[in-house]
């Protein structure tokens, strides 16, 4: 558990936080709550983890009880085992788009990687760029982040939905910018009105978890008291914006 410190050589230029301790504070009960959430989320996911290109390394029992495979039938083999052959060889947009409605737009939510390609592939088109290549500009470059991995599919196209693979003071470095409001180093890396929208709840999920814009929301609150990525592999990234807090 981290706590993030603002310094900066300028008295109105905050720069990318160090990394401290956190010591117990009055917001102890909070986190606690936090840390049981965090618990229920871990017990509950179904969780497969992979090298970059593509070769199972690992997976929780939920995910092999989901699937009905055993672990050592599947470590060493390439992820495109678990679907469709056809779709293994098609265009990914053009097979996300085809899929059946199951009800009626607004009425259900079912998070869903296919959703996270079309919004990456439009994110492309508008820019001219890869998605990689457009975070690389925007966002990983000006945070001074430059190792990491992307991994792509067979065809080249970055994957959006689980593709990014960062170190952990790096994944700290977005969560201390997104806690700092969108400001890194005095500079606006992110719209403010943005992450408004953001951490507005679109949905309400199992549990009382809600769902903004790719990011997981906190059960109460106005703003959420927190927002959180739960990544591929089980990566975890925390952000409590009220107390500067990035876990």
């Amino acid at each position: 558990m981290w706590k993030f410190r603002q310094r900066s050589s300028k008295a109105t230029a905050p720069t990318v936080a160090d990394a401290a301790p956190c010591p117990e504070n009055s917001n102890s009960r909070e986190l606690a709550s936090l840390k049981s959430t965090f618990e229920a989320l871990h017990r509950s996911l179904a969780v497969i983890e992979f090298s970059p290109d593509g070769t199972i390394l690992d997976a929780n029992s939920n995910f092999l009880n989901a699937l009905g495979y055993r672990l050592d039938e599947i470590v060493g083999k390439h992820h495109r085992l678990f679907v469709d052959p056809k779709f293994a060889a098609s265009d990914r947009y053009r097979f996300v788009l085809d899929r059946p409605m199951v009800a009626t737009p607004g009425t259900a939510w079912t998070y869903n990687g296919g959703a996270t390609a079309i919004i990456a592939r439009l994110v492309a088109k508008g820019t001219g760029k890869p998605i990689d290549a457009y975070a690389r500009e925007k966002l990983l470059a000006p945070l001074g982040i430059t190792e990491y991995e992307w991994v792509k599919g067979r065809d080249g196209e970055p994957s959006a939905a689980s593709g990014l693979r960062l170190r952990l003071p790096d994944l700290a470095r977005i969560g201390a910018m997104l806690a700092a409001g969108g400001v890194d180093d005095g500079r606006q890396l992110v719209p403010g009105d943005w992450l408004k929208a953001m951490a507005m709840p679109r949905a309400t999920v199992d549990g009382g978890l809600r769902y903004g814009y790719f990011w997981w929301l906190a059960p109460g609150g106005d703003p959420p008291a927190w927002v959180a990525g739960f990544g591929n592999g089980g990566q975890r990234l925390t952000v409590q914006p009220r107390f500067g807090l990035v876990i």
